[in-house]
């Protein structure tokens, strides 16, 4: 029995659920710059090494499809600094709420423009329920003091994820996904490093 894709998912839903809380207790100083860059040094160095002990990685570069593996990561890029800029304005809970809650949403009228597809019927019924059920968990954690421009950062956080689910099955074609993670996450850290030049580590 394979157990890697069990483990990912739990190891990734460990992940999100502290991505927010990540920002709350770095310190005062930190940026979503470089919160950004500590999450995607250590998530490259951490993943990279699984993938070379579990013999993950392709035996070329070809195999790599950079096109779209580049798309992904401008889009995780994207959700990374919308959603850590938005959660002194929001909260946690409130920036969560709206970034994760839009996303099956945006992911539906991706699809729909680019591919063409129509959402299913059980789309609909689980969209709802996750949406109605993270919003009552959460329902204290709204109040009056969250202008609604600040929830503007983690719908467009939340379609930037979109844009990441919709393209990642190409990026990942002919390798693992686990590898292209790696290259994905590298990718940004590498995009972002030059902000740290304006910004404290």
């Amino acid at each position: 029995m394979r157990l890697s894709g069990p483990l990912f998912v739990l190891i990734g839903a460990l992940c999100f659920s502290f991505s927010g809380t990540i920002q709350s207790f770095a310190p005062e100083a930190a940026t979503p710059f470089t919160v950004t860059e500590a999450r995607m040094v250590i998530g490259t160095l951490g993943l990279a090494a699984f993938c070379w002990a579990a013999k993950k990685f392709p035996n070329s570069w070809s195999s790599f499809n950079f096109k779209f593996l580049v798309l992904v990561a401008l889009c995780l890029y994207g959700f990374q600094l919308l959603f850590f800029s938005s959660l002194p304005k929001t909260g946690v809970a409130v920036g969560t709420i709206a970034a994760i809650g839009s996303t099956p949403i945006w992911t539906a009228i991706i699809e729909k423009i680019v591919y063409g597809k129509n959402p299913s019927k059980i789309w609909y019924f689980s969209t709802v329920t996750a949406i109605v059920g993270i919003v009552l968990l959460n329902l204290e954690n709204f109040n009056s003091t969250v202008h609604w421009i600040y929830l503007l950062l983690p719908l467009l956080a939340g379609l930037c994820y979109a844009g990441e689910i919709v393209v990642a099955p190409k990026a990942m074609e002919g390798v693992s996904s686990e590898s292209a993670m790696v290259v994905v996450m590298g990718l940004v850290a590498l995009i972002n490093a030059p902000m740290l030049m304006f910004f404290p580590i």
